[in-house]
């Protein structure tokens, strides 16, 4: 194992983003919604001449709302998480 990393070439990130976003609606009956906070993290890393590969992160906290009168849960919201990864070549 340690002779295939040290025989890989050096790979960086070439390029790094963090994004946050926040997220507040007027709650209504039809919409009850009350707003969330998210934060997207992801990098690209040049692998090749040719070949890109790219991964995000996406944590997304919802604040909890009521639910309908006859719902299983008796309010909604939490944390939703969401993961990608991908490669790109010429």
């Amino acid at each position: 194992m340690a002779a295939l990393l040290g025989a890989a070439p050096a790979v960086l990130a070439s390029s790094i983003r963090d994004e946050i976003s926040v997220d507040r609606t007027q709650s209504t009956a039809q919409n009850p919604r009350a707003g969330s906070v998210s934060n997207l993290l992801g990098a690209n890393f040049d692998v090749g001449d040719d070949w890109v590969v790219s991964g995000t992160a996406v944590v997304t906290l919802e604040d909890a709302t009521p639910g309908p009168v006859r719902a299983t849960f008796r309010d909604t919201g939490g944390t939703v998480t969401a993961f990608s990864l991908g490669a790109d070549w010429d």
